[in-house]
């Protein structure tokens, strides 16, 4: 039920951002870039726990993601943009965002110079765990270490031999790990000087999805037409040939697993193979979804296939099929 406080909210997002109240939107989240659905939250739909911000009740918000479903009954980690207004209408989590990179690559780069100056005197290594018994079909277990210089690793066959191994592999990891913060620093720093207000971005993302989801309906619509069309077109290849035809109007349906028999449909008074055929492709094309549709034509196309090259100790015959459409 709406409260008279979510009515003034949605006046105030008519009023505050000029979009309609109702439905939702396409946004970017601040963190990520990603673009996610943007809701209005109402104050009665805030969550504790990390889950939607109790300050941000009200706004236009972009919904949860960034998270795992770890199988444990509850979902492990977000996106520091998530429950946050989406960067078309606001920037203050990038400018955090872009600050806390900036932090991290300060710490990356005094760790660097520590490493190349040789003040590293510890560190965390991970190498193969073989105090037990190893399964024959699995990999030795990994355990983590503390190592210090002097340290020499046992096991040969391990990349890490010793603790100078060690820290040459902890610098190219840290330079690595710091080229990609500046990157990181670089982009989020463009995007936070080209940002600009612009509430009507969230109605043409909208659209642009909508039309997009369009394109790819109609573009999955016309190739399941042509493979649909491909299966048709051998089944009237079948009925096209006349001996074919001929061999399954003389045998009856009962005689299904044994065509080799003689036992003809004037003396047992069943229907024709042919009969029973023609009826299961009236059944299979009056299925209304795609998908049961083309699992019974295509059963009916196996079995005749396999009829047709004496699958079934009957003659073959030479049945030239169309060929498949390209992918």
């Amino acid at each position: 039920m709406t409260t008279s406080l979510e009515k003034s909210f949605d006046k105030a997002m008519v009023a505050v951002h000029g979009l309609p109240a109702e439905g939702d939107y396409l946004g970017t989240c601040q963190a990520c870039f990603g673009q996610f659905v943007v809701k209005q939250r109402k104050s009665s739909e805030s969550r504790a726990g990390g889950g939607w911000k109790r300050a941000n009740a009200g706004k236009l918000v972009v919904v949860l993601h960034g998270y795992k479903r770890p199988g444990v009954g509850y979902i492990i980690g977000d996106c520091l943009g998530q429950g946050e207004e989406p960067f078309e209408l606001a920037k203050d989590i990038t400018e955090k965002f872009c600050k806390d990179l900036k932090h991290m690559q300060g710490m990356q780069q005094k760790y660097l110079a520590k490493l190349k100056a040789g003040e590293v005197t510890e560190l965390q290594i991970q190498v193969d765990d073989r105090s037990g018994v190893r399964d024959p079909w699995k990999a030795w277990p990994r355990k983590q270490i503390t190592i210090h210089p002097g340290w020499k690793n046992d096991n040969l066959s391990e990349g890490i031999r010793d603790f100078e191994s060690a820290v040459r592999i902890a610098i190219f990891n840290t330079e690595s790990l710091a080229r990609q913060i500046a990157r990181d620093v670089k982009y989020t720093e463009e995007r936070i000087a080209s940002w600009k207000y612009d509430p009507q971005a969230l109605v043409q993302a909208r659209s642009k999805i909508a039309s997009v989801k369009e394109a790819k309906v109609s573009t999955r619509k016309v190739e399941q037409d042509v493979k649909e069309a491909h299966v048709l077109a051998v089944l009237q290849t079948f009925f096209d040939h006349q001996e074919f035809m001929a061999f399954l109007k003389s045998r009856n349906a009962g005689d299904r697993y044994g065509l080799a028999k003689e036992e003809r449909h004037a003396q047992s008074g069943q229907p024709t193979l042919f009969d029973q055929y023609m009826q299961r492709v009236e059944k299979a094309r009056s299925h209304k979804l795609y998908g049961d549709r083309m699992w019974s034509l295509k059963s009916i196309t196996s079995d005749l296939k396999d009829i047709a090259s004496g699958g079934y100790g009957v003659p073959k015959f030479k049945v030239k099929l169309p060929k498949k459409p390209a992918a």
